[in-house]
């Protein structure tokens, strides 16, 4: 089974369908001679949803028509990954009294945000690195303050002169605690302000029910959200490249809301995000958004994405060349001109971290094979 086919058969177990069609083509995908499975495992590792694979097998019950250490191994990341997230709720019952003892109710972002939002069938279906906070502008500085004298350290100096130009604080972290901790000012870049804009983020807040003093976004928020930090932040729409674990996520936020209604309202990105959507149905087995899709003519983007899952050594060529030409040649030429992005080129340049951040994002990207013991 080639890479692109093990990538659609791992989207195909994530999708909706819960019929007897759908189960039984799983069930045959799986009894394939060629079946690889630890390519099965590296692709779902890769693409962050391993613990989703697992949850997925359970609701469908085909755990049987796997090898006994493949599933012992899903299982194993699973029990990993919901244990982590019991351990990261309670940091985050701890984060909401220390501020709110300070008069300060956070909005959380991101997985954590969907996680209190009750997005998911049980917390262990996604998996999380930090924890993203927003809170109002005002108090974003005493709201990091409090973490610090709470016991929180930072990765680096908080530098008071360059605070207009953060997205977040310097990333806070821990002894004992699961997750580092960003106290975010803005949902997003600053280039892309316009399209996530602050005020209606807190305008339209939803406050989360049960035992979280909190708030997080409204779908339709999470939903652009999902797309600037797939295909914009992390550039998902130049690459050609998308990760099964923010698809699987704006699957389930449009059970919410209607995802063309939401991308019609954006005042820019529609054929980004007419790609994202193609790519979402084809590997979903779903046929939504035509209009859209059609209107914007998403299509090359998804004949780049399907090349890329085909052959490793184009998808790296691609993306080392791309990456040059927009860092060093493009990006510089569109900051004369756009005040907002070279306002946020000069921000990384005074930052003495993302030089290395900057070279170390040559090696990410694309994953050829992990490990199946990580």
């Amino acid at each position: 089974m080639t890479r692109a086919q093990t990538y659609y058969l791992i989207s195909n177990l994530l999708s909706p369908d819960y019929s007897r069609e759908h189960r039984e083509s799983i069930i045959r995908s799986f009894e394939t001679p060629g079946m690889d499975w630890l390519h099965f495992i590296s692709i779902g590792s890769n693409h962050l949803v391993l613990q989703t694979i697992y949850c997925k097998l359970l609701e469908l019950e085909i755990t049987g028509y796997l090898p006994i250490e493949v599933l012992e191994h899903l299982k194993y990341v699973y029990d990993l990954n919901y244990q982590r997230n019991t351990e990261i709720l309670k940091q985050v019952v701890s984060i909401n009294a220390l501020l709110s003892n300070r008069g300060i109710v956070p909005l959380y972002l991101k997985g954590i945000g969907n996680i209190i939002d009750g997005l998911y069938n049980n917390i262990g279906e996604r998996i999380m690195y930090d924890i993203d906070l927003l809170v109002p502008e005002k108090q974003w500085k005493t709201a990091a303050e409090i973490l610090l004298e709470g016991g929180y350290q930072g990765n680096k100096e908080y530098d008071p002169s360059k605070r207009m130009l953060m997205k977040h604080y310097p990333t806070l972290s821990k002894a004992g605690t699961k997750a580092s901790v960003e106290i975010h000012r803005l949902p997003v870049d600053l280039i892309h302000s316009t399209t996530l804009d602050v005020k209606e983020v807190w305008q339209s807040k939803k406050q989360v029910e049960g035992n979280f003093n909190c708030f997080v976004m409204s779908d339709r928020h999470k939903i652009i959200h999902n797309f600037i930090h797939s295909q914009l932040h992390h550039e998902g729409h130049l690459y050609a490249k998308v990760f099964l674990r923010n698809l699987y996520d704006l699957l389930l936020l449009s059970k919410r809301e209607n995802l063309e209604t939401v991308f019609s309202s954006m005042n820019s990105y529609h054929k980004q995000a007419a790609s994202y959507l193609l790519i979402m149905n084809k590997g979903f087995g779903i046929s939504d958004y035509r209009q859209y899709i059609l209107k914007h003519k998403g299509w090359w983007y998804l004949k780049r994405h399907e090349i890329n899952l085909r052959t490793w050594v184009i998808s790296r060529t691609t993306y080392l060349a791309l990456k040059i030409v927009r860092a060093y040649v493009k990006l510089p030429f569109q900051a004369l001109t756009d005040k907002k992005l070279r306002t946020s080129l000069i921000t990384r340049l005074l930052d003495i971290h993302w030089y290395g951040q900057h070279l170390n994002s040559y090696r990410r990207f694309p994953l050829k094979h992990s490990n199946i013991k990580s």
